[in-house]
């Protein structure tokens, strides 16, 4: 049995020896992590650098579109504003036309009523 408790000293002994080690050390990782190298964090923040700066070239002209579309948008209203104001022009002459046409249409009528008494006048006389 002397082998057994020298065997399981041993392993006191070493487990006792990492966590001394993982105390000194502080930030090395624990059991089944694996450390991260300097390079990754060099790479990581140019990424992110590069990455932001992607996006804000990206955002930058994602804003220059929406300006241009807003404008875009302004000057179809009030192009649509002017043609309706257009259209209701054209309405307006057409109702002054419509109602002239009546108004001649009536005339017109009772000049034909007025020959037609006339010429039926003449006609007695004679």
């Amino acid at each position: 049995m002397p082998s057994g408790r020298k065997v399981w000293k041993n392993q006191q002994e070493s487990q006792h020896d990492l966590e001394d080690s993982s105390s000194k050390l502080g930030s090395v990782p624990q059991c089944g992590q694996v450390p991260c190298s300097a390079q990754f964090g060099i790479n990581c923040t140019e990424n992110l650098v590069v990455h932001e700066t992607d996006t804000s070239k990206s955002d930058m002209l994602l804003l220059e579109e929406v300006q241009r579309l807003r404008a875009e948008a302004k000057r179809l209203e009030k192009q649509c504003e002017l043609k309706d104001n257009e259209i209701l022009e054209c309405q307006q002459k057409v109702q002054e036309s419509w109602s002239v046409a009546k108004e001649e249409a009536a005339k017109c009528k009772a000049a034909k009523d007025v020959i037609k008494v006339l010429a039926l006048r003449l006609m007695d006389i004679s």
